[in-house]
């Protein structure tokens, strides 16, 4: 795969990743904060699953900006790294400028209003409404936010909170400690789902989301596997979300790694939205997704 070429080819894989896994999501409502009464709190006291929900919805905090570290890695149709910092502003942006020998080669900027892909090298760039996106597939910044570290979201709304339990059916897994978040309510034609665990400690029952699986019905599975999470200000987060999907026939995989260790949170960013020289090349997304397609 030419230099040239990879920035862009690695932005359009994780945004056709990201577009895919937001066909699961529902139209955007307020989040309103719940208060258990006595009588729900002890009947949650003896569910299992109940309570490790509320242990998995206390284990995410709020945030409001973070930026550090990040390197993506396409696994497959082809195989390259690029590194790059990224910079996140909570339902307001996601920032990712790919550098390789200290030099940007493209960058991925997706706010409320758009989505840009930029390279700089070929000179070409993406840009699309987000009510494109929203109109077919209903998603907030706040859930792609959410996926990216790694935390479980209600559709809308971003990461759980304990007022979120009564959007989801809990189910025991096949194995002991195991638990399946089932939304209550999913668009037509899709399911989905998050997987994680719990256990029993000396302080309670502590509980993580491991993956989060879509099934649409016309298409391939899609999966997002987080792995090696940690308490961050932003609570637990995972700094390696492994998403795989399938377009055009082909297997496409891309691993999103964070350097936690170097993350800067809540210090007021506000990453500005990119400007697009004139003399660059505008892609359609139908352009975008025959790129990919030359991996």
């Amino acid at each position: 795969m030419k230099t040239n070429f990879t920035g862009i080819a690695i932005a359009s894989a994780i945004v056709c990743c990201l577009m895919f896994f937001s066909s699961c999501s529902s139209k955007k409502s307020t989040t309103k904060q719940s208060y258990e009464t006595s009588a729900e709190q002890a009947k949650t006291e003896k569910d299992p699953l109940k309570t490790a929900f509320s242990s998995l919805a206390a284990s995410y905090k709020p945030w409001t900006d973070v930026s550090m570290p990040v390197k993506l890695e396409l696994k497959e149709p082809k195989r390259f790294s690029i590194s790059g910092k990224a910079s996140m502003v909570y339902g307001k942006s996601v920032y990712m400028s790919l550098r390789l020998l200290g030099m940007e080669l493209g960058a991925i900027y997706v706010d409320t209003d758009s989505i840009y892909i930029l390279s700089k090298m070929q000179r070409m760039a993406y840009v699309e409404s987000l009510d494109y996106f929203s109109k077919n597939f209903g998603f907030a910044l706040e859930d792609i936010q959410s996926l990216l570290l790694g935390q479980a979201f209600v559709p809308g709304k971003g990461a759980l909170t304990l007022a979120s339990q009564k959007d989801f059916r809990l189910q025991q897994g096949e194995k002991s400690g195991e638990m399946i978040l089932n939304p209550a309510k999913t668009q037509r034609n899709v399911s989905w789902h998050f997987e994680g665990e719990y256990r029993q400690d000396s302080d309670g029952i502590a509980a993580i989301i491991n993956a989060l699986i879509v099934q649409p019905a016309t298409m391939q599975p899609l999966s997002a596997v987080f792995s090696d999470q940690s308490e961050t200000s932003a609570g637990i987060v995972a700094s390696e979300v492994n998403m795989a999907a399938t377009m055009s026939k082909k297997s496409l995989k891309v691993n999103v790694i964070w350097s936690l260790n170097r993350a800067e949170w809540n210090k007021g960013i506000a990453p500005s939205v990119p400007k697009v020289p004139s003399n660059y090349t505008r892609l359609t997304t139908k352009g975008l997704a025959e790129l990919l397609k030359k991996l």
